[in-house]
């Protein structure tokens, strides 16, 4: 999603994950002071400069995981297929 929206196009983030909502809004220093040393730090180092580098509004919102909610359910698929493929 990062690397296929125009930069000037505002983004809206769902994620079952409040780690990833606190990390972007709350940690990005601390874990940035610590040279991204924490499980995956390569991972979210890259997503953060991503989404630093974006002109418009990002916006997170926490939806419940494993709820039923189809766009959570299509997302889980997608990471687990993720997750065996090498970071670009």
């Amino acid at each position: 999603m990062l690397l296929q929206t125009p930069p000037d196009v505002p983004i809206r983030v769902y994620t079952d994950s409040e780690n990833v909502i606190h990390t972007y809004c709350h940690w990005i220093a601390q874990r940035k002071s610590l040279d991204w040393r924490c499980a995956n730090g390569d991972v979210i180092a890259y997503a953060v400069d991503l989404l630093r580098k974006r002109d418009s509004a990002v916006e997170f919102c926490w939806v419940k995981g494993h709820s039923g909610e189809v766009g959570n359910e299509a997302a889980d698929l997608l990471a687990k297929e993720g997750a065996t493929k090498p970071v670009p």
